[in-house]
């Protein structure tokens, strides 16, 4: 063993003395040559002593910067033997980032560049060296990415890059459809991916492997190439021919093996496979064997102690079967029921509650185990049906109460019923309550009340009018004669009230019909859109107490719709933007084509509604102000309004802000007249 020790450290020895000389050779070998250069370019690099360098910020280890603003990477080191070689030194000049750099030397601010990929628009404001240095490019994702990725295989997800560096204008220009995160620099779109910020990181594999290793990022792996090889070469502006050939020929002078040793300085290369030993294939041969002899009697002893494990086990296992059989049945029918479930044991503290009731009750089976049922629900009102339940041991209805509090389920209101389970001998074991949501019904059970009494009353108003002027009409001997001017005035207003009593009917039955599942039926003809406006709004124009705008583009257009209908819509928004505006407020209605489509905008500034208002105005039966002081109306109109506009295959949106007034717009399909038939 020790002879191997020292075999193993003198191996070492001897790869460190050589590597050691080969670098010093190497740089002896760099440092000696001069580059040759014309006696013109002798005179220009005479003429310009200030050449202007802009390296990459951070780029390592290609080029960057460190913490004491040395420039440093295998551009560095190249550099510095282009400068020993031409007698000359490049002034470095530290930018923030790389746009930056670029648009300088476009600007001919800056003279030269350290690292750049050679691309078709670089050509236009640069010239190139011969590249020095090339890695190919990859894409880097996490390690639970598993397949394999081709640019084209990025479609659809999000890619971090480094903004303005070749890969940048690669994706911008041919994959369109792949979302971009552009980055400042290489760590930080390795970051990205490594939190999951982006799905995967397109760069080089010198600067990403560089970055990994510096960041200790550890999750991330290579998961594919992007098929593109980066040359880096040395690059001047447009307008410095000369300065290229100068920095080509000193290029030149640096050979291959002084090149590699250059490079291998910042990227280390894959280990060499060395041949093994014919004393090492016996040891090895001797392991395996050793190894195998091993794992078969490891296997033997596993197989002899699992054929007793499974004989000791087997009831055990069946036993254990059966009771997830048990458990999962119980869950399933726990999970079924849409209701509430809570069970207790016979001293009232809950022992199994299943999803439906932890979200009803805002609570869970882990905070409520084990307490007292009538804590879990949480009301007096359930606390006193739970005592009776208990008492009388017997079905005592259903009780209800209105969660009080914050968040969600305040002013919910929660029905409860319990039912006491007995054990063979006839005591107690255990109850079960059914707790349920019934908002929605007691809702609908006071939106139906209220309409029947709103109802009635609207019908009740025109009837009473109807029956006492028919009475005038029928018995004029108990008035006095009633003159002809006054019959006429009297028969207009039975004719009026009839037209609301028709109105409050047709309602109905516009109602019924979309109750029923069927579109409201339209009678559909060859309309002027702008003439219905002006007719609907001329009858609202000669009030004292409000002003009706009218805004209309001069163009003519014709929509096959069902005139009536539509005039019924406008008289719905014109009669409830009165109704809810204040005296001496103006209502406007504008109309106008876009495209296929005709824009009608009602606007008043009323009372305005609240977002809630905003959510239900359709719905029906409802009304915004429900109030005794409100204006009358059975709360139909908004959701005929909306089912009339559906049937024409338009759409109706309502802004509203509280104080400040509403605005509803209806957009109508622009179709070919007879393109639709009546319906």
């Amino acid at each position: 063993m020790k002879r191997w020790l020292v075999w193993i450290i003198a191996g070492w020895c001897v790869l460190v003395v050589s590597v050691a000389t080969s670098t010093a050779a190497a740089a002896t070998a760099v440092d000696s040559l001069m580059t040759p250069l014309t006696d013109e370019e002798k005179a220009w690099l005479a003429e310009h002593p200030t050449i202007l360098l802009a390296p990459d910020p951070d780029f390592a280890p290609v080029e960057f910067f460190d913490r004491q603003g040395v420039y440093r990477g295998i551009a560095a080191d190249f550099i510095a033997v282009l400068e020993r070689r031409l007698g000359i030194h490049f002034q470095r000049v530290q930018k923030d980032n790389w746009p930056q750099i670029l648009d300088g030397i476009r600007n001919q601010q800056l003279d030269m560049l350290g690292a750049v990929v050679q691309t078709p628009q670089r050509n236009e404001y640069l010239h190139f060296t011969e590249p020095f240095l090339q890695f190919p490019g990859v894409i880097v994702a996490h390690k639970s990415v598993t397949q394999t990725y081709t640019l084209a295989d990025l479609r659809g997800k999000t890619v971090a890059l480094v903004e303005g560096y070749t890969g940048h204008e690669l994706l911008s220009r041919d994959y369109p459809e792949i979302m971009l995160d552009v980055v400042p620099d290489t760590a930080t779109g390795l970051r990205k991916v490594a939190f999951g910020r982006v799905d995967v990181f397109v760069g080089n594999l010198g600067t990403a492997a560089y970055a990994l290793e510096r960041e200790g990022i550890t999750n991330l792996h290579v998961v594919g190439e992007t098929g593109e090889i980066y040359r880096w070469a040395f690059a001047v502006r447009k307008d410095w021919p000369q300065l290229r050939s100068i920095l080509q020929k000193a290029l030149d002078t640096i050979d291959a093996q002084q090149r590699q040793s250059l490079i291998r300085s910042w990227v280390q290369p894959l280990p060499q496979q060395h041949p093994i030993s014919r004393r090492m294939w016996l040891i090895l041969a001797a392991l395996v064997i050793g190894a195998l002899v091993v794992m078969v009697w490891v296997f033997a002893w596993n197989r002899l102690l699992k054929r007793q494990v499974q004989q000791r086990t087997a009831q055990l296992q069946r036993a254990l079967f059966e009771a997830e059989i048990s458990r999962d049945n119980v869950d399933a029918i726990l999970k079924s029921v849409a209701d509430g479930l809570i069970v207790a044991n016979r001293d009232n503290r809950v022992i199994l509650m299943n999803r439906a009731a932890e979200q009803l009750l805002g609570t869970s089976l882990d905070q409520s185990y084990l307490q007292a049922i009538d804590t879990v629900l949480a009301s007096p009102e359930s606390s006193r049906y739970l005592s009776r339940v208990f008492e009388q041991g017997d079905d005592c209805g259903a009780v209800e109460w209105v969660v009080e509090g914050v968040g969600e389920q305040q002013g919910r209101t929660i029905q409860a019923r319990t039912a006491v389970v007995q054990a063979q001998h006839g005591n107690r074991s255990r109850t079960i309550t059914i707790v349920r949501d019934v908002t929605r019904e007691r809702e609908l059970d006071r939106m139906k009340n209220e309409f029947i009494s709103t109802a009635a009353h609207e019908l009740r108003t025109p009837l009473t009018a109807v029956m006492g002027y028919t009475e005038l009409l029928l018995h004029p001997e108990e008035f006095n004669v009633i003159e002809p001017k006054e019959q006429n005035r009297v028969l207009t207003t039975i004719y009026e009230k009839a037209c609301r009593l028709e109105g409050i009917v047709a309602d109905l039955l516009d109602l019924s019909r979309v109750h029923s599942g069927c579109l409201i039926a339209l009678s559909r003809a060859s309309c002027d859109i702008n003439s219905l406006l002006c007719r609907a709004v001329g009858g609202y124009q000669y009030r004292q107490d409000f002003t009706v705008a009218l805004e209309l583009d001069s163009e003519e257009v014709v929509l096959w719709a069902d005139e009536k209908k539509l005039e019924q819509v406008m008289d719905n928004l014109l009669s409830n933007a009165v109704k809810f505006s204040s005296e001496s407020c103006q209502v406007f209605v504008r109309g106008h084509r876009d495209d296929d489509v005709y824009v009608i905008e009602v606007e008043d500034h009323g009372i305005g509604m609240t977002p809630k208002q905003v959510e239900r105005v359709f719905d029906k039966f409802y009304r915004v102000d429900s109030s005794d002081t409100a204006p009358g109306g059975l709360g139909l109109g908004m959701s005929i309004v909306k089912n009339i506009v559906e049937a024409h295959s338009g759409t109706i949106e309502v802004q509203s802000v509280p104080g400040q007034g509403t605005c509803i717009t209806v957009r109508l399909p622009i179709e070919p007249i007879g393109a639709i038939g009546c319906s």
